[in-house]
């Protein structure tokens, strides 16, 4: 695939103004000299955000705007000290995850800009190894250290035996008019996931009424099966994941902090694309609580490497739920909710070691409190039309 096909659908896009496809275009351009005239046919079967979420294709506004944020990003930051490491990172590591922590570091450093800090990329430390960035803030510059905490195999495999499950059953339920709807309790392997099929589907061949049913129960399921006029969905719930997200939370936290021993006032950031945020009994507590229940055990983590000053902690982005933007302040550390154009919220935990970093909470708030307008801020300094100018 080559840049131009990869992009022929900006041209007729039904969402973007005329300045729209112009910055698009732009963008574009960009970046080809940037990656290079054959990356997106190099990026085949690496899952590269510019083949999955960041698709012209798909013809919506996250998608725009994840470019032209890349964009801007880019055209701010690549005249900063030492960008060519990120440059290569970004060339050459193809995967989600591994371009997703140069786009951590983008991140950071954008922000910083934004206040008129000067900074360096993959500044050298004491120990020989270099740091992610580091923030000049006059005379006490401010380390920090990118993570992203993915799922790890027992959610993947959790993950995948569910959408295996779901088109199986998605089947029957198209086959014999089929309203489907239960639990799975636990993972099954190939011969069990069989046998439970072939049971279900001599079953539903008994069905011959609508409003029949039968119920099905063992050690692998307890499923409802209603014999309907059309099919329908398949409803389940479950198989529980068996993650403990919290400890590998604090595996990363150690493993980043001596990392960076021998480097002073290191701020860790985490991108927590894991399961905490959406699968455990934290994440259904209100802003307040989570930062409440977080902060001592980031800060236990943390108690014994001297050089590390704080945590900052976010979900990524996930759609907006209906709650309204907040911010929060339990001990001197911070919580946020803020909403984004594309229908995006984030929610983002400032945790200090202790009130020595009260400098440093006060800069990352402000980061992260105007994270939403940063973006039409980059547009308008390089003198580019403000995002809601390339909508229709």
């Amino acid at each position: 695939m080559t840049w131009d096909l990869w992009a022929a659908p900006i041209d007729s896009s039904s969402i973007l103004t005329t300045r729209g496809v112009d910055l698009l275009k732009s963008g574009i351009q960009e970046f080809r000299k940037f990656f290079g005239e054959d990356f997106i046919d190099k990026c085949k079967g690496k899952e590269h955000p510019f083949l999955t979420y960041l698709m012209p294709g798909n013809d919506i506004r996250m998608v725009y705007l994840g470019l032209i944020d890349l964009f801007v990003h880019l055209q701010f930051l690549r005249t900063q000290r030492r960008f060519g490491q990120i440059r290569k990172t970004l060339r050459t590591n193809k995967s989600l995850f591994g371009c997703g922590h140069a786009l951590l570091q983008l991140e950071v450093a954008g922000f910083a800009l934004r206040q008129g800090h000067d900074i360096e990329f993959e500044p050298d430390l004491e120990s020989g190894s270099k740091a992610d960035l580091k923030v000049h803030t006059g005379d006490h510059p401010t380390v920090f250290e990118m993570v992203q905490m993915g799922t790890d195999h027992a959610f993947r495999a959790t993950a995948t035996f569910r959408d295996r499950l779901n088109r199986e059953l998605m089947g029957l339920s198209m086959a014999h008019s089929l309203s489907i709807r239960g639990d799975i309790l636990r993972i099954a392997d190939e011969s069990e996931l069989t046998h439970l099929m072939g049971d279900l589907d001599t079953k539903a061949r008994e069905l011959n009424a609508v409003g029949k049913s039968f119920v099905i129960h063992s050690d692998l399921a307890r499923l409802t099966l209603i014999k309907s006029e059309r099919a329908g969905l398949p409803e389940l719930s479950g198989p529980p994941t068996q993650s403990d997200d919290w400890a590998r939370l604090e595996a990363r936290i150690s493993e980043k902090a001596r990392q960076t021993s021998g480097a002073e006032n290191v701020w860790i950031r985490i991108d927590g694309l894991s399961g905490l945020w959406y699968f455990t009994g934290w994440a259904r507590h209100s802003l307040r609580e989570k930062l409440r229940l977080i902060a001592p055990l980031c800060q236990a983590a943390i108690r014994r490497y001297d050089h590390v000053s704080g945590i900052v902690i976010s979900n990524g982005r996930a759609w907006q739920t209906g709650q309204p933007e907040e911010t929060v302040c339990v001990d001197g550390n911070f919580a946020l909710r803020r909403h984004f154009i594309d229908g995006w919220e984030r929610e983002t935990i400032i945790i200090r070691r202790d009130k020595r970093s009260r400098k440093e909470v006060d800069f990352i708030m402000a980061w992260y409190a105007q994270e939403p307008s940063w973006l039409d801020w980059g547009l308008s300094q390089l003198g580019y039309p403000a995002v809601t100018e390339i909508f229709t």
